[in-house]
């Protein structure tokens, strides 16, 4: 017999919201789940609804939390709302995904972890690329690289080499501190918590340097006065010894993205962008993988597919997904706090 379709309500109807529907449509499959809608602003509401024809408008975000029918919830709201929505969520007996980041601050994620888990929920932090085919093909690489800093594919980890760029300008809470605005949120945390995946939570953290290099943004028509950071980079050093740099910025006209790692076997470059070939190269067979050069990647390019397909099965075994665990993003906020405290 078949389940019961499944009914999540998506809040917040910016930017994120149509690419969560359309991940959950296409990895649910015909009649496998039902999507509400719902924001304070009912004109974003009204606009969403009509770009997607397959959603429903809910009377209200209180109605949300109201309503016993709906099993989760996704949000895609600003980050100083993550927090009092996730605890709706958990009081109304309602899982949840949460777009990046968690919350604001360590103690808040670690309270959140705990909550969540004491109240039987399922939560996950939206880190996209977990999901993407490429990345998933170098964590196979580099398995190991966490607990021993030995990587199944390129042996002993000396170097990696994060960047990631984007253009900002597109709401002014993106980019003002008051809103949980600024390149660390927006842009650094995505390949920080690939960092983590990749290599475990960092033994020492530097930020060299935060700026403001665009204090004045054009955004939606209208000029902007901003003060959060637009340009980061990051040096860490893993626990088992790779040194770690990572650059993000909200300064990029054309999306830019890339890792880099260099292990005594070989050498490997991703990105989910076509602008850059991924491949591993190695000088000695290992770990599954040929010696010489390997193609990195394919697959569904819609992370978006596999990130809600992961939240669905999770909601349906009541067993939390390995990827964007609670766990890791209290790890990952432990050293935005650190970087924060630095800027």
């Amino acid at each position: 017999m078949a389940s019961k379709p499944l009914k999540i309500a998506i809040i917040g109807c910016g930017q994120q919201a149509p690419k969560h529907i359309d991940g959950l449509l296409k990895a649910a499959g015909p009649g496998g789940v039902e999507i509400v809608i719902a924001d304070t602003v009912e004109a974003a509401v009204q606009r969403l609804a009509a770009q997607k024809p397959a959603v429903t408008a809910a009377p209200s975000v209180d109605a949300v939390f109201e309503d016993p029918s709906i099993d989760g919830v996704v949000l895609c709201v600003p980050t100083p709302a993550h927090a009092p929505l996730i605890r709706r969520a958990i009081a109304a007996g309602k899982d949840y995904l949460v777009e990046k980041p968690l919350c604001e601050d360590a103690g808040e994620a670690r309270a959140l972890d705990a909550e969540t888990r004491a109240a039987g929920r399922i939560g996950i932090v939206g880190y996209i690329y977990r999901y993407a085919p490429v990345f998933v093909d170098t964590a196979k690489a580099l398995e190991g690289a966490r607990e021993t800093g030995d990587a199944a594919a390129l042996g002993r980890m000396t170097l990696a080499h994060f960047r990631i760029g984007g253009r900002g300008s597109r709401q002014p809470w993106k980019h003002r501190l008051a809103t949980g605005g600024g390149a660390i949120n927006e842009m650094l945390v995505h390949v920080l918590d690939l960092a983590i995946w990749y290599f475990g939570p960092p033994k020492t953290v530097e930020l060299v340097t935060s700026k403001l290099l665009r204090p004045k943004r054009l955004i939606q028509g209208e000029m902007h006065d901003v003060d959060a950071e637009d340009y980061v980079v990051v040096r860490m050093a893993s626990a088992g010894g790779a040194e770690i740099l990572i650059e993000a910025d909200l300064l990029t006209p054309a999306f830019a993205q890339s890792f880099e790692a260099q292990g005594e076997n070989g050498s490997l470059v991703a990105s989910v962008t076509d602008q850059v070939k991924s491949s591993l190269f190695l000088l000695e067979a290992r770990g599954g993988f040929e010696a010489g050069a390997t193609p990195l990647g394919g697959g569904d390019s819609d992370f978006y597919v596999g990130q809600e397909g992961a939240f669905l099965e999770a909601i349906r075994t009541r067993s939390a997904p390995a990827r964007g665990a609670l766990s890791d993003a209290v790890t990952l906020m432990n050293v935005v706090d650190r970087l924060k405290a630095a800027r």
